[in-house]
């Protein structure tokens, strides 16, 4: 439908999940494709099917591999949650590497590429991430102390556990071809957590 239609641009917001968590960051959009679990495997079959579908049309498309929204994240938010309860925030291993960006900042780089729609030919793949990733021990302790700053006391209770992985990608073409950077640090991604779970004061 989409290729019998006058678009002036398609955009297909893609995962870093493509890429998978078997090497070590930070990812180039050049890299293999190694998803590891279904959710990755769908979403670059997403990107073969636009590939497929408007590489040969003129209809400039690209494919956004995002990096993981912080809003979303699941275990962020139960960090946030207990802090602001003061119940314990509790980690499994805590070496893991995580990269999220804020939801903030992905409305701000959409804006740029759909406004950049007319007068510039997307590459086919971009990565949009903060290209900076942390620790998960690390991250419940950023929620420890911006909740301690917000007079929400509580521990991190770290429980031993044989787990890694390290997810990251290079976001620099994303923000030299659209003239952009994140703005949105961790500590506002704890920040904004709190806020939608009832802080006004953040």
């Amino acid at each position: 439908m989409a290729k019998g239609m006058t678009l002036g641009a398609f955009i297909n917001i893609s995962s870093q999940s493509i890429y998978g968590n078997r090497r070590h960051p930070f990812y180039l959009e050049d890299a293999a494709a190694d998803p590891d679990g279904l959710y990755g495997t769908g979403k670059y079959a997403t990107e073969l099917m636009v590939e497929l579908a408007l590489g040969d049309t003129g209809i400039n498309y690209t494919n956004i591999r995002l990096a993981s929204v912080c809003e979303n994240a699941r275990f962020m938010n139960v960090f946030v949650k207990n802090a602001m309860s003061g119940n314990p925030i509790r980690v499994t291993g805590g070496s893991q590497r995580c990269s999220f960006i804020d939801v903030r900042d992905v409305a701000d780089a959409l804006e740029r590429v759909i406004e950049s729609a007319v007068s510039f030919n997307y590459a086919p793949v971009y990565n949009l991430g903060t290209g900076i990733n942390r620790s998960v021990l690390e991250l419940a302790e950023d929620v420890q102390r911006i909740a301690g700053e917000c007079g929400f006391a509580c521990q991190v209770e770290r429980q031993e556990a044989d787990i890694f992985f390290e997810i990251g990608m290079d976001s620099s073409r994303f923000c030299r071809d659209f003239s952009w950077k994140p703005w949105h640090g961790y500590d506002d991604m704890v920040k904004s957590l709190m806020a939608l779970n009832g802080c006004g004061g953040v």
